[in-house]
């Protein structure tokens, strides 16, 4: 049966309070263009919620490997600071508090991530099962 999804939610961050989470067990799904640049989108597993952020400090996560295609993240809003020195000194950005979820924490979830596998889908015992089952063999450890 199909999930409906919806329209991406956004969030305002000159009003949003510092430490308020705005993406929940989110899974990141891709970079979509934004005002500002390239904005990165996340899709909720408890309500398959996609959820866009952007700024500074995600993408330099997203470069720098820390957050990546199929895994799966908590982010929270932390406010603002004033940048001392660089090419946006002066300005504002917003900070984010970026927790991931290892596979192990999603055992309890029935959703299959793109990265990571959740435990009620049974990886087979080889791969001459995997190739009898249809099962793909990235699932194997």
């Amino acid at each position: 049966m199909p999930v409906e999804l919806g329209l991406p939610k956004y969030y305002d961050f000159k009003t949003l309070k510092a430490g308020t989470k705005i993406v929940d067990m989110g899974e990141y799904i891709g970079d979509v263009p934004g005002k500002f640049g390239i904005q990165y989108k996340f899709r909720q597993a408890k309500d398959n919620q996609d959820v866009v952020v952007g700024g500074g400090s995600l993408k330099y996560r997203v470069n720098n490997g820390d957050i990546y295609l199929g895994g799966v993240y908590d982010i929270t809003f932390e406010g603002k600071e004033v940048l001392a020195k660089g090419n946006f000194a002066g300005k504002d950005v917003n900070n984010f508090k970026v927790a991931e979820y290892k596979n192990s924490e999603l055992a309890d979830y029935e959703r299959q991530y793109t990265g990571a596998v959740a435990a009620k889908a049974k990886a087979p015992a080889s791969v001459e099962e995997a190739l009898e089952s249809g099962q793909n063999l990235d699932d194997l450890e």
